[in-house]
């Protein structure tokens, strides 16, 4: 008799448990943790009603998707904490030309180790990095962390750059060169 009423119980937990993860209050979709957006500009004002426009208009070629009026919604990668990439969106302001600066800097802003970056070149099929030398990701990460940035940041330019076929990654005016990742100076990261 006490093993029923005690499976009983056990089973009426469940089922509350249960009921109670459906009943969290919904804070339309804007959860910090898996979007980043610009904050507002001096003399801009921020919205915070936090209502998600119903309507969203696709954009069937690039992925990217209008919000409201102001900004559109941008599929970027960011890193998990199993050190991998996980889809997630920015915000960014629609009047803005989506191209690589625009989408490594949506990227590297949730990064928990600064990134400096000395330049950015585009290339008719490709696009490259050149990271400061004395930064992340070449310096002060573990290899886990530094192969979840440089995949973040390849991804996400591939997938929302059309022209993109190919990414390298530089360090300074020459190599990739950590003490994890040497990449030679045409030899790129990753390609399509």
């Amino acid at each position: 008799m006490k093993r029923v009423i005690s499976v009983l119980l056990i089973v009426l937990l469940l089922v509350l448990a249960g009921c109670s993860k459906g009943t969290e209050p919904d804070n339309g979709g804007n959860d910090p943790a898996s979007s980043v957006g610009d904050s507002p500009e001096d003399g801009e004002t921020s919205d915070t009603n936090d209502e998600v426009d119903e309507d969203l208009d696709e954009d069937e070629d690039d992925n990217i998707s209008v919000h409201d009026d102001n900004s559109i919604e941008l599929p970027i990668y960011t890193i998990g904490n199993d050190m991998t990439c996980i889809p997630s969106t920015a915000l960014v302001d629609k009047n803005k030309d989506v191209d690589a600066e625009l989408i490594i800097n949506e990227v590297t802003a949730n990064f928990a180790k600064k990134i400096e970056i000395e330049e950015i070149y585009e290339g008719k099929d490709n696009v490259a990095v050149y990271f400061k030398k004395d930064s992340a990701p070449l310096k002060d990460v573990s290899k886990a962390m530094e192969e979840a940035m440089l995949d973040c940041i390849a991804y996400s330019l591939m997938d929302n750059l059309d022209y993109c076929e190919k990414v390298y990654f530089r360090a300074g005016d020459g190599n990739y060169e950590s003490s994890n990742i040497v990449l030679g100076y045409d030899e790129a990261y990753v390609t399509r």
